[in-house]
């Protein structure tokens, strides 16, 4: 399905299953008690979490290869929606997201390829509002640091991945609202989180 190279991305799903079967409930550790205390309780979840999310994995693979060879059709007329689902698609299953990844929001993987999908059928006949949205879509995304590119804070980092899930929802609002938003979702909301998050990065800066 065109999304990496397979050894990584399982390298990354083994991180976020340690991730989530240890580590998901408590904050940062700073002693060797509490981080024998989060292993021991964690780690017979460790290959269970693996399996499912590698189930989710392979769930989305084969509509997700559809949705790549449509992509590869799109014209010129609809440049800018093939770079940016290419975009979003590059974001979902990069190394960076895959290994923070929980299994909530895995689950979340057949929804949003199946936005995709959607996007991509309705795409010939609204080109024009589709390039609207986009340009909504990119003033959220193009101020955000990447957390692998700048030594940030685990909390810093978790409340940039916060917004980039909160963008993937008002995707699905704006491309394929028939498949509904986990909560409510809409531009007005996502301006207050950005407000709030370049606060927290402004602040961490100083």
């Amino acid at each position: 399905a065109a999304i990496g190279n397979r050894q990584t991305l399982v390298q990354a799903l083994i991180t976020a299953s340690f991730q989530q079967a240890l580590f998901s409930e408590v904050g940062v550790l700073r002693d060797q008690a509490s981080f024998e205390r989060c292993y021991q309780a964690g780690i017979g979840r460790v290959v269970d979490i693996a399996q499912q999310l590698g189930a989710y994995i392979e769930s989305v693979l084969p509509k997700l290869h559809q949705n790549q060879k449509q992509i590869r059709t799109i014209g010129l007329s609809a440049i800018y929606a093939k770079e940016d689902i290419e975009q979003q698609l590059s974001w979902l299953f990069s190394t960076e997201t895959l290994s923070r990844i929980s299994l909530d929001r895995m689950a979340q993987y057949p929804r949003l390829v199946r936005g995709v999908e959607i996007r991509l059928q309705k795409l010939a006949s609204q080109v024009g509002k589709d390039q609207q949205y986009i340009q909504e879509i990119q003033a959220f995304l193009q101020p955000l640091p990447r957390p692998q590119d700048q030594l940030l804070s685990a909390e810093l980092t978790e409340a940039i991945d916060n917004f980039h899930w909160t963008v993937q929802e008002y995707r699905i609002s704006l491309f394929a609202q028939q498949l509904k938003t986990r909560m409510p979702v809409s531009a007005k909301r996502l301006q207050k989180q950005w407000l709030e998050l370049d606060d927290q990065l402004r602040r961490f800066t100083l």
